[in-house]
């Protein structure tokens, strides 16, 4: 996408947000109603049109020579039990690495690397820590188990997602798309962060990945609705999310080169895949004959994942956005260092509690 189109559906984005701030009962349920039908066109023309572009597009594969062999060195991939990040698991065990799974259900997990060995996957080695990122009290027990097995950590992969689930709250009281998207892994990012201090001592810079969406090109912020209760649609919550992710890893990426860090942060759009996350989607599931030859594979989408973590072509330039294995430009607010400040801030005001001294 061209930073024009970015910026035409940004517009949009924030369209929406102006036409649905009201006080009167009434019309919090009539813009309510409006915020939910044109989110959803938003995020829909986007998807088609990237859609469009990957479906006419070659795909850029990885390729396991310009990578190298990675033993020794330590990933650590949330949500690698199924979908594209079982994908990614498997070409980072190809590559030699260490890497630990943060799933919900660690019986999957350990199921998966079976799978794989069964299927062939001989190198590397992994485990299976549990991970609820509905909950801020297991991504920090997370971290603490996970800093206690590695005191370095070289590639942090933040996978996990959910999409277009109706309004829930967390454990924690936060709506689902922010915490389990975007706050939970912010969260799990700075809990490791010495470890990642650590992976990036050698002769690489250690890596932060963000598996963000196209939908972040229809995504906004609103600082004084960060929980998006005011006209709550499930689709602009997902393009909001998403764009959070893109927001705060240029944050990131930007603050630990100030800081002199050597940790790089990146975010993607894997690809329009096809997972379970487009279950909640009914007209897609009526049409999945289609959408088996029009979506990538979790494979094809593991490819840009994996080229963020691992290729020797982006060592030294983080804080950027990639899709296809390739440098696009990012929606145009991800780019604007007041939203990053204000964002980063805001984000470490509601974990401060949280964060271990």
């Amino acid at each position: 996408m061209s930073a024009t189109g970015g910026n035409e559906t940004s517009l949009l984005s924030r369209f929406i947000h102006k036409m649905t701030k009201t006080t009167d009962e009434g019309g919090y349920r009539s813009s309510s109603f409006l915020k939910l039908i044109w989110s959803w066109i938003v995020v829909h023309v986007i998807a088609f049109k990237f859609n469009t572009i990957e479906f006419l597009t070659r795909h850029r594969e990885l390729s396991p020579d310009s990578v190298g062999n990675r033993a020794g060195d330590v990933a650590v991939v949330t949500g690698g039990a199924r979908g594209i990040g079982l994908e990614v698991v498997r070409k980072l065990l190809k590559c030699g690495m260490h890497v630990i799974i943060g799933c919900r259900n660690v019986s999957a997990g350990t199921q998966l690397i079976d799978r794989l060995r069964a299927e062939g996957t001989t190198t590397g080695t992994a485990e299976a820590i549990a991970l609820d990122l509905m909950s801020l009290e297991s991504v920090k027990k997370f971290a603490r188990e996970v800093n206690s097995k590695t005191d370095k950590i070289n590639i942090l992969i933040n996978n996990a997602g959910i999409m277009f689930v109706p309004y829930t709250e967390t454990v924690d009281g936060y709506e689902s798309h922010f915490q389990v998207n975007f706050l939970s892994h912010f969260f799990l990012a700075r809990l490791l962060h010495q470890g990642l201090v650590n992976g990036g001592k050698g002769k690489r810079n250690s890596r932060i990945v963000n598996v963000s969406s196209c939908a972040s090109f229809g995504g906004h912020v609103d600082f004084s609705d960060l929980q998006l209760k005011r006209g709550y649609s499930r689709f602009d919550a997902y393009m909001v999310t998403k764009f959070l992710q893109v927001l705060a890893s240029n944050a990131t990426d930007r603050k630990h080169q100030e800081e002199g860090a050597p940790i790089r942060s990146y975010s993607l759009h894997p690809g329009i895949i096809q997972t379970e996350l487009y279950d909640g989607v009914a007209w897609l599931r009526m049409l999945k004959f289609m959408t088996v030859r029009m979506f990538k594979s979790p494979a094809k989408g593991a490819d840009t994942v994996c080229y963020a973590a691992l290729s020797p072509d982006i060592e030294n330039e983080g804080g950027i956005f990639l899709a296809n294995s390739q440098k696009i430009p990012p929606n145009p607010l991800a780019d604007d260092v007041q939203l990053q400040n204000q964002l980063w801030d805001i984000t470490i005001d509601l974990l401060e509690h949280k964060v271990e001294k």
